[in-house]
């Protein structure tokens, strides 16, 4: 308790500064810096999610093939909620320094790659546990793969399953990845690099959000379920929202989750000057005075669609410095706010974003 009291203190401390940027200009929020220490603080890394097992958070890395060693055949990496919120709460706190996590199984590169297909990285992670005492619990993952016909520059995105190693005390430690089973999910732009970013468990099915579904570029955008017992694929309807989707957040009781909302001036087929959600809250200080756009927004999952909630976004805080930040991994951290953590743009980031 009083480790919570002390980091709602450093949190203010942190936004009031802030809070009046401009008069006629939403508040923005900024993000508190977590530094790393290691291999996953470097670029190489790439973290491309973040998923909670329990209190273990993991940072899935892109290319965990990039650190394999002899008995595996690669690495994610782990860090301890408790080690987290000491972090915060701390005036002059160490770096933290995440434990791999290894990978077990088939050659990644190998058993993805083929005649039709190239690996390009893992996007995407979600836990299901509490399956049964006989049935471990379980890590699913979306795949991003590029076509390697010079005439056909879209992507393809894949689901695939792998069980979830643990210690005695039931921590994560390793991970026994399946690469013997595929399931497709149907492309829904012909754009390089954009594929399935986003994924959360509900209602025994996975969900899985396409990266692109902006009106101009994606006129009728839906997110895929998979049924975890048949695997069988289906479609409910995902609002028209500008620019990435990146990572997702699991939803609440009511189906509530947050998106991770960024838009890179380099993507210029993803602009659009009419963006419903700034028209209707504002647009931050500095989201107009950058290159981009950082932001979080809310959705709920009603079983039979994914709508936009009618609450402002959270608009992240940019400076000089600061600004380009490819937000790739989203997670609650408890009722406090969020984590978020950066690809390699402009190096590996994770953050802290208090909840308004």
């Amino acid at each position: 308790m009083l480790r919570k009291v002390i980091l709602l203190l450093v949190i203010l401390l942190v936004v009031v500064p802030f809070v009046a940027a401009q008069d006629d200009a939403p508040a923005e929020t900024p993000v508190t810096f977590i530094e790393l220490a290691g291999p996953a603080a470097e670029r190489d890394a790439e973290i491309s999610s973040l998923a909670w097992y329990g209190d273990t958070l993991l940072l899935m890395t892109e290319n965990p093939f990039i650190y394999r060693e002899r008995d595996n055949v690669g690495m994610f990496f782990a860090l301890d909620k408790d080690d987290i919120l000491d972090y915060l709460a701390a005036e002059n706190p160490e770096p933290l320094t995440p434990r791999p996590v290894p990978i077990y199984g088939r050659d990644i590169m190998d058993a993805v790659s083929g005649y039709a297909v190239a690996f390009d990285g893992f996007e995407s992670a979600a836990f299901v546990t509490g399956l049964g005492y006989f049935v471990d619990d379980m890590i699913y993952l979306t795949i991003e793969a590029d076509t390697v016909n010079r005439d056909d520059p879209s992507m393809r995105g894949y689901v695939v399953s792998g069980r979830v190693r643990t210690d005695s005390r039931g921590n994560l430690r390793g991970i026994d990845l399946n690469l013997d089973r595929f399931i497709e999910i149907p492309r829904q732009t012909d754009f390089n690099n954009m594929s399935y970013e986003s994924m959360f468990v509900a209602d025994s099915k996975l969900v899985v959000i396409y990266e692109a579904n902006g009106v101009n570029v994606n006129a009728d955008p839906v997110a895929y379920t998979v049924d975890l017992q048949t695997g069988e694929l289906a479609t409910v309807p995902f609002p028209n929202v500008e620019y990435r989707i990146t990572d997702v957040t699991m939803p609440d009781e009511n189906g509530v989750f947050w998106a991770t909302n960024y838009f890179y001036v380099g993507e210029d087929f993803l602009a659009n000057d009419e963006d419903p959600i700034f028209a209707t809250y504002g647009m931050g200080a500095s989201q107009a005075e950058f290159d981009g756009f950082e932001r979080l927004v809310s959705f709920q999952f009603t079983g039979d669609a994914i709508e936009l909630v009618d609450a402002a976004p959270i608009q992240l805080l940019m400076t000089e410095e600061s600004r380009g930040r490819n937000w790739e991994g989203l997670v609650r951290l408890d009722d406090m706010g969020f984590l978020v953590v950066t690809d390699k743009w402009p190096q590996t980031i994770l953050g802290f974003v208090p909840a308004e």
